[in-house]
């Protein structure tokens, strides 16, 4: 399959997938980062998405085993992007309408259709 436009979603989640992308020669054009330092508010939301979505996985142990992992592992690959601009922030802290326009803006112009 061709693509011009491919989203990858998590990935690369740690500076080795970084370096492995890099190896294998894919160009990456920007980040898509949902940004928040508000842990209280993502374990909300995580916890509700847990009540309303049946994922087991969505507790309170394990939501707080994953934000340290992201900091220690993704949070470092953002680091390695940034200085090339090519992470693309958006914040999160806002309600679902508002997140999506400014997930539209940060976007621009690779944005053709939103489907779902």
């Amino acid at each position: 399959m061709e693509a011009d436009i491919v989203l990858i979603d998590g990935f690369p989640r740690s500076a080795e997938q970084a370096i492995y992308l890099e190896h294998l020669g894919v160009n990456i054009d920007y980040i898509l980062h949902f940004d928040t330092d508000r842990e209280d508010v993502l374990l909300e939301r995580l916890i509700e998405r847990g009540r309303t979505s049946g994922r087991a996985d969505d507790n309170e142990e394990t939501i707080f085993k994953r934000f340290f992992v992201y900091k220690a592992e993704s949070v470092p690959v953002l680091a390695l992007y940034e200085p090339f601009g090519y992470v693309r922030k958006v914040d999160c802290l806002a309600g679902i309408p508002l997140v999506l326009q400014r997930t539209m803006k940060a976007l621009r112009a690779e944005l053709f259709c939103v489907i779902g």
